[in-house]
């Protein structure tokens, strides 16, 4: 029997994504007019025109803890440092002009939120500034799900009530977490997942921050819940629950109530490799890896550091795999490999990874750069960067060559192949990878969609350097994974 341990199990969800240079805040506030920006709280929604230099930040997922559940953090969009539609400056992808731009005006930013203004906001998409004024938004509160077209425009109403337009899923409006712990059924409006936290009755912000009771908005009214909540024993995946987002844990399992009102349980990775068979309950993409038959630090997810042994769950059971299960000789590109899910193996000149879908090989980057057209198996989203006729092991440093792999193919580039003049934003580019300084500027070929883009310089590896690098040179040590990870503009 499985006792419930004293200790709190904290957990994070993360609901949304965040920007770099962004900031959210959960100290409540007042909303803003009809079409202007959303105020702040625990959950809530805020954005403030003016010169701030921060970007916009997306709604961030807050901690559970103490039986709690997820917090979310609001949208936010600050407006940033640069001036009309243009850009400029480090943070140009993510801040807003500190003056609301021309309708159409040229952009550069990435976030699909609106810049708000004292008269409405503007939206970046595809290049341009798509506007609206706060007399556009709805006269009265939309209902949730309504359809809308400007995707990404804030308007704000009485109760600090914020609504956002997706033009996927319609209108979306939340009001703030109250500062004061709220009774059961009192009414409430916001998604689910977006739970309130309260440590001794009063809201806490901080995703760390330790709470004892968390409150969900369910059918239009509060329902809160704590550790005391959670069942003496440990649930089966499947039974039903009550309090959707609790989380428990229990000696050996941490089970969550889902949002469809059953448990979902995990078995923790053993601190000894388990014996084939053993009983297990827990995702298979979850594998616990092994080294010297001890648990590598964070199981699953540790996957920075190499394992000799993989131990998997399947159909309730371990299943553990080695090295010594590795096919002699470097196996086809997708090809097969049932049972060896998560093992990565190791070829003189490439790194095979067994995945849901088969084997998935990966060409090593050469030592020295390749000739162009000669053969390579891996994505061109993994360039491989040199200076002085050697492999750069570091994304940060500066790359006189970038090569990558087209069609099976490598193609390589250096500063012979940046244009004479600084090209526009979103133009066509040929060379995959490239970044060119020009003045105080930096253009970068896009791998993902081939364009251009320009930004102020940072330190983005020089003339020449392409986007990711990192790959590993042949003879990789055992159980590597395959090399070249993200780095760089996409």
């Amino acid at each position: 029997m499985n006792m419930r341990l004293n200790s709190t199990w904290i957990l994070s969800a993360l609901l949304g994504f965040s920007t770099a240079c962004g900031s959210t805040s959960n100290s409540g506030g007042a909303g803003g007019s009809t079409g202007g920006s959303p105020a702040a709280s625990s959950g809530g929604a805020s954005a403030s025109a003016g010169t701030s230099t921060s970007a916009g930040t997306m709604s961030t997922a807050g901690t559970k803890s103490d039986g709690g559940s997820t917090n979310t953090g609001g949208m936010t969009s600050n407006a940033g440092m640069s001036a009309g539609g243009g850009g400029g400056g480090p943070g140009a992808a993510f801040a807003c002009p500190a003056d609301k731009p021309e309708e159409g005006a040229m952009c550069t930013r990435m976030i699909p939120t609106a810049c708000t203004y004292d008269d409405g906001g503007c939206i970046c998409k595809s290049g341009a500034w798509d506007c609206y004024a706060k007399s556009d938004c709805p006269a009265t509160a939309p209902e949730d799900a309504a359809t809308c077209d400007l995707g990404g425009m804030q308007c704000s109403y009485d109760e600090s009530l914020a609504c956002t337009c997706s033009t996927m899923n319609g209108w979306s409006c939340s009001k703030p977490c109250p500062m004061e712990l709220p009774a059961d059924d009192a009414s409430c409006r916001r998604a689910a997942g977006s739970t309130c936290r309260y440590a001794t009755g009063t809201l806490v912000s901080g995703f760390m921050t330790m709470a004892d009771t968390t409150c969900a908005c369910n059918d239009g009214k509060f329902s809160c819940f704590g550790q005391s909540d959670c069942p003496a024993d440990a649930p089966k995946s499947g039974d039903t629950c009550e309090f959707p987002t609790l989380g428990c844990s229990f000696t050996g399992d941490q089970c969550t109530c889902g949002q469809n009102g059953s448990w979902t349980c995990t078995t923790d990775c053993p601190m000894a490799t388990p014996a084939d068979d053993d009983a297990c309950d827990r995702p298979q993409q979850q594998s616990c890896r092994y080294n010297a038959g001890a648990l590598i630090s964070g199981g699953g997810f540790g996957m920075g550091a190499m394992a000799e042994e993989t131990c998997t769950c399947r159909d309730m059971k371990f299943a553990c795999i080695s090295q010594d299960d590795c096919p002699a000789a470097a196996p086809e590109d997708a090809s097969e490999c049932a049972d060896l899910t998560g093992l990565a193996c190791s070829y003189t000149d490439q790194q095979c990874t067994c995945g849901q879908m088969g084997w998935s090989c990966q060409t090593s980057c050469p030592a020295a750069p390749p000739a162009d057209a000669a053969s390579c198996n891996r994505p061109l989203t993994s360039p491989c960067r040199y200076a002085a006729g050697a492999l750069l092991t570091s994304n940060t440093a500066t790359a006189e060559d970038t090569c990558v792999c087209q069609d099976n193919a490598f193609n390589c580039f250096s500063a012979a192949d940046c244009p004479s003049a600084m090209p526009a934003n979103s133009t066509m580019c040929a060379q995959p990878g490239l970044n060119c300084p020009f003045d105080d500027q930096t253009c970068h070929c896009s791998v993902s969609n081939g364009t251009w883009s320009c930004n102020m310089t940072m330190s983005m590896g020089g003339r020449g350097g392409g986007g990711a690098g990192g790959a590993s040179a042949a003879g990789a040590s055992p159980m590597a994974t395959a090399g070249g990870g993200a780095g760089g503009n996409p």
